[in-house]
């Protein structure tokens, strides 16, 4: 080529070899294999050229639109313009015209544009161009002699072409016809042609395309016998890797398909497939697909994350290269969109959904699938993930986008023809069901077709037990919110007809047990109550519900539904196994939130939970296990907290019984620590993940061990008091059952329970949404603004605001705290005199202040809290963890770190004051101060890490969105989220001021998580924390502090233990003074912790 442009420059145009020669560097860049878009552009430029200067030569004309085809053709495969293959198809149609049937040469034209057409129906999937492909496969044919040598060749094509157009029209005639076809070609060549291996998998092709159909093992037995026959025969390499693809992906389908068969092999095959395939090949993407799906389909088997992990990675690495090359790029990215849905639908994740739904979007919008007519995964897939966010988020456009991407299906499918059509209509009638569950008023006859449907998509389904039993089990649910409408019992008996036939058909270990199992439960109770709860009704509802709960492989959120239905049917009929449904329902939790999750998915897992813990713990104080109770309010709250706790935990005692097991336990232990928060990135998500499963398989063989066979389980209450209680812990139990107290005392394990028989769960809510009302009208929040503007030089107040509090501190006070006073035989005294006690609450009650209960309209002594002991809240038993190892005397390292920022968009002048009045207390040689522009994320964090004890004096921020992003606002408004917190470890940590505002204030859906930055600093190892419950005012801040450091300083070797009592002077102080007794200005104030 090089020569010729070298000819072609010297000639003149008109010279006459010159068009002659264009033609030729023309067709030899059309043909080049390593040709670039450039030159084929250069090509198709020569060559139109030179198309009109041969009239007089039709045949020499028809080799010009021969070439010029092929480089357009070419050129398609890189650009994907559609005008260059439209322009192809004509210039090869152009050609044929040119020359006679007697030319030997028109067969190959035939194949050429045979060709054209495939590529432009496989791109754009009209089906007329494979309608062109075939006529024109058959005329090549029929100009083909007997025993040519492209014969076979043209038989094969033949077959191809009809089997891609029955892959789109479903004509049986095709698949016969194409069947044939293929088998002919074999029959016309021995091993050692060179196509031989080729014939055998275009006959497995079709094979399968007809089994996918029809449902017909025979035909994906024979394609994966044929396969296998040819699998060893190396000569080719790329179709060696061919075959090993089809392979793997038959033997995945045999599997899909066949309950017994082992995905292991196809596994196997498509991983030696893909290594064996270069990355540049154009089928290295095929491949990845492929090995996707095999790892796909056994996760929707067995479960395994991983399994949808790798098949997660794999696509994505099909998506990494620029699409315009990738054929199956829209392909690739629904595959992605669909395994996205399955990891969301197992371990939650929102994220999952919302990349699915973007993904799904972009493929049914995109210029391609307009132009499809058979577009109905896409939006099949679209429309299911849209139906699981609409689950998650309850967003009302989601569910009406599910039904419409799904009646857009079905209206696609009428003629009942499609193969696929039980799956869509079954999809439609589970979005019909959601929607008449959530406004059945507003679509009544939702719930009717939507069991019109599922009885459709039951009689369409093929011989497919698995699909069978889904379609059964959504049918159950579809005649149970029927029966809740119409109370026709006959809907039961349909829903227990299909119930039972559902679990019959599901395997034990498959994914779907637990929902088929606890759908029959949900229909044998219903019976029951409509035969004024029969006996045997009743248990075998509970047995599926316990089957169900117990399920080895379904996903832990449909197990932990299994075991609240349980708990709630359980308690509602007095059921002896009521104990054993909360106990299992409590130890899932840790599975729901799962250690593998971000920070902020396993707060958003615990939100779906409910209150199941504070029901638990009320059941079994009813049963008076008041010991369990406790056990059970420790083991099911904090639960994220929990976590982060046990990565920390101290392993002197594995080291020394398993020094095998120890380092490598202890290694993931700190990296997954590292990384919690820190899994933004697929990667990072993956990686976490495999180390979870590498540290919990640890964990289990670790408690193989008898003498570690309780390392990290929940702690019994012998265990929880071991180390010593400082004083009283008050528990207080809020449920929907009933309200109680549960006390414990120093070095005892007995629990002293007493009733709270003048206080109920809606009490708590009542009073906690009349503080936070109260609050929002004087400029304070407690818990539903995200940003705070905090600490405020004066806030006006209402002039009700004083009796609301009088009044809800009242309520409090008669009807939690005193009663509990009197328990505990508690009496009035001096200040210096007061007991300490330890409130640990749950539900509404962690919003309201306990503290300050009282009858404040009684002046009268021993009418408040205050004058019988001194309050410290705690989360849980476990914030009372051992003292810190250096003592707090130690002058050689004992430091306060002061953080100050008083400018900003709001500034806080008061703040330098108040790190003044500390600093004199402290005295400068243990003093830290950082203000304003020192007061960096990093330099902080340093600090926190140098000091035993912290001050902050800035603004707070909280997110109940985002609990894990509630942050310190330091200089120019950087944040130390409370994510980064739990990333310090503070094992020599003390104390901690937050004199910021609303920093132990939690999220209003996650009251038993403590997600506030208090209980960030306890648990990130600080044994004392001074926080705020709503914002306070900068003027009273440096009079606590002053006050409270006066009262810690004023011995020689100042104590963290001394803090709550420093507190309660202070904050008595601030109250007593004449401008300052306003209830907003010092009930804020609260301690924490030891």
């Amino acid at each position: 080529m090089k020569t010729l442009r070298q000819v072609l420059h010297r000639l003149s145009q008109h010279h006459e070899r010159a068009l002659e020669l264009l033609v030729k560097l023309g067709s030899s860049l059309a043909y080049y294999r390593n040709g670039n878009e450039a030159d084929l552009n250069e090509s198709v430029r020569l060559l139109g050229r030179a198309r009109s200067h041969y009239a007089t030569n039709p045949l020499y004309q028809a080799h010009i639109f021969n070439c010029l085809s092929t480089a357009l053709l070419n050129r398609f495969e890189i650009s994907g313009i559609q005008a260059d293959i439209d322009g192809a198809v004509t210039h090869f149609q152009e050609a044929l015209e040119l020359v006679p049937d007697e030319n030997r040469n028109k067969p190959v034209l035939y194949d050429n544009l045979c060709e054209a057409f495939t590529r432009r129906f496989i791109h754009f999937k009209v089906l007329l161009d494979a309608d062109g492909a075939v006529q024109m496969a058959e005329n090549a044919l029929d100009l083909t002699p007997d025993g040519h040598r492209q014969e076979p060749i043209r038989v094969d094509a033949l077959g191809r072409s009809l089997s891609r157009r029955y892959d789109a029209s479903g004509d049986p005639v095709d698949a016969q016809r194409a069947i044939a076809a293929a088998e002919n070609a074999l029959r016309m060549v021995t091993a050692v042609h060179p196509d031989y291996v080729e014939f055998h998998m275009n006959l497995a092709i079709t094979l399968h395309r007809r089994f996918i159909r029809l449902d017909n093992m025979p035909d994906l037995e024979r394609a994966i016998a044929l396969l296998r026959s040819v699998k060893s025969d190396t000569r080719n390499a790329g179709m060696h890797r061919k075959i090993l693809g089809k392979l793997g992906l038959f033997l995945v389908s045999k599997y899909n398909r066949n309950e017994s068969a082992d995905v292991a092999e196809a596994i196997a095959v498509l991983e030696e497939t893909v290594a064996l395939t270069p990355d540049a090949d154009e089928d290295s993407n095929e491949h990845l697909d492929y090995l996707a799906t095999a790892y796909k389909a056994r996760f929707q088997r067995l479960g395994d994350i991983g399994d949808i992990d790798n098949s997660i990675s794999f696509l994505s690495s099909c998506l990494e290269q620029p699409h315009a090359v990738l054929a199956n790029y829209q392909s690739h990215k629904e595959n992605l969109g669909s395994v996205l849905i399955l990891r969301f639908q197992a371990i939650g994740g929102i994220r999952d959904v919302d990349r699915a739904i973007k993904l799904l979007s972009e493929v049914v919008a995109s210029t391609e699938m307009h132009k499809m007519q058979d577009e109905l995964g896409p939006l099949t897939n679209l429309g299911i993930a849209h139906l699981l966010r609409y689950m998650q988020t309850q967003r009302s456009g989601d569910i009406e986008a599910a039904v419409s991407c799904f009646e857009n299906v079905i209206k696609a499918t009428q003629d009942s023809s499609h193969p696929m059509r039980h799956f869509f209509v079954n999809n439609l009638a589970l979005a019909l069901n959601r929607r008449f569950d959530q406004v059945g008023d507003l679509q009544p006859g939702d719930v009717d077709r939507a069991i019109a449907l599922f009885e459709e998509a039951i009689q369409l389904c093929p011989d497919d037990q698995l699909r069978r039993a889904a379609y059964l089990n959504n049918l159950v649910v579809s005649a149970l919110l029927r029966f809740r409408r119409d109370h026709d019992s006959s809907d039961i008996d349909k829903a227990l007809v299909a119930g039972t036939e559902s679990v019959r058909l599901t395997p034990a270990e498959h994914v779907d047990y637990s929902s088929h199992q606890f759908n029959l439960g949900r229909a044998w109770l219903t019976r029951s109550r409509e035969s004024e709860g029969e006996r045997t009704m009743l248990d075998t509802a509970v047995q599926c519900f316990s089957s169900a709960a117990l399920a080895s492989n379904s996903p832990p959120r449909m197990k932990f539904g299994a075991a609240s239905e349980w708990s709630r049917c359980a308690w509602a009929d007095k059921h002896e196994s009521l104990l054993e449904a909360c106990k299992i329902a409590l130890e899932l939790l840790p599975q729901v939130a799962w250690l593998g999750l971000p920070f902020s998915d396993r707060l958003e897992e615990l939100v779906q939970t409910g209150n199941i813990v504070n029901a638990a713990a009320a059941t079994s104080i009813d049963h008076g296990a008041n010991e369990t109770a406790v056990e059970w309010l420790e083991q099911g709250r904090s639960i994220v907290w929990g976590q982060i706790l046990q990565l920390r935990s101290p392993m002197d005692e594995l080291r020394e019984i398993r020094p095998d097991l120890a380092a490598r336990f202890r290694e993931l232990s700190s990296a997954l620590d590292k990384s919690n928060n820190n899994l933004s990135f697929e990667s990072t998500g993956q990686s976490h993940r495999r180390s979870t499963a590498e540290w919990q398989a640890l964990l289990y063989d670790i408690r193989e061990n008898t003498k570690l066979k309780r390392f990290l389980l929940p702690k019994s209450l012998s265990e929880l008091v071991a180390v010593g209680l400082p004083g009283p812990v008050i528990m207080l139990n809020v449920s929907l059952f009933r309200c109680d107290a549960l006390i414990l005392v120093p070095w005892s394990t007995s629990v002293k329970h007493l009733p709270l028989s003048e206080f109920s769960y809606e009490d708590a809510t009542r009073l906690r949404d009349s503080l936070s009302s109260v609050l929002r009208t004087n400029g304070r929040h407690i818990f539903d603004d995200t940003r705070l503007k905090g600490r405020p030089a004066a806030l006006p107040t209402d002039p009700d605001t004083d009796q609301v509090f009088v009044s809800i501190l009242a309520t409090l006070w008669s009807n939690v705290v005193y009663p509990v006073i009197e328990a505990l035989e508690l009496k009035p005294t001096s200040i210096d005199q007061l007991p300490r006690l330890w409130w640990c609450p749950t539900g509404a009650l962690t919003f309201l202040p306990l503290h300050a209960a009282g009858m404040y309209d009684n002046p009268a002594a021993g009418n408040k809290l205050s004058d019988y002991a001194i309050s410290s809240y705690l989360p849980t038993l476990r914030a009372l963890r051992d003292p810190p190892t250096i003592s707090p005397g130690n002058e050689r390292k004992f430091k306060v770190l002061g953080v100050g920022v008083p400018s900003g968009s709001s500034p806080l002048p008061g703040t330098r004051e108040e790190l003044r009045h500390i600093s004199g207390h402290v005295g400068l040689s243990r003093f830290v101060s950082l203000i304003d522009n020192k007061a960096t994320v990093d330099a902080v964090s340093s600090g926190i890490e140098e000091c035993a004890w912290a001050h902050f004096a800035c603004h707070g921020l909280q997110n109940p969105l985002e609990p894990t992003q509630s942050s310190l606002l330091l200089t120019n408004e950087t944040q130390l989220t409370i994510s980064q917190i739990t990333q310090l470890s503070l094992p020599h940590a003390e104390l901690a001021f937050l004199s910021a505002c609303q920093t132990a204030t939690g999220d209003a859906k996650l009251t038993d998580e403590a997600m506030h930055l208090s209980a960030s600093m306890l648990h990130a190892g600080y044994r004392s924390v001074v926080g705020t419950m709503w914002s306070i005012m900068d003027r009273d801040a440096p009079q606590v502090s002053d006050d409270f450091y006066r009262y810690l300083f004023r011995k020689e070797v100042p104590d963290y233990r001394d803090s709550a009592r420093a507190l309660h002077e202070a904050v008595d102080n601030l109250r007593l003074k004449k401008k300052s007794r306003s209830f907003l200005a010092w009930v804020p104030f609260i301690h924490i912790g030891a």
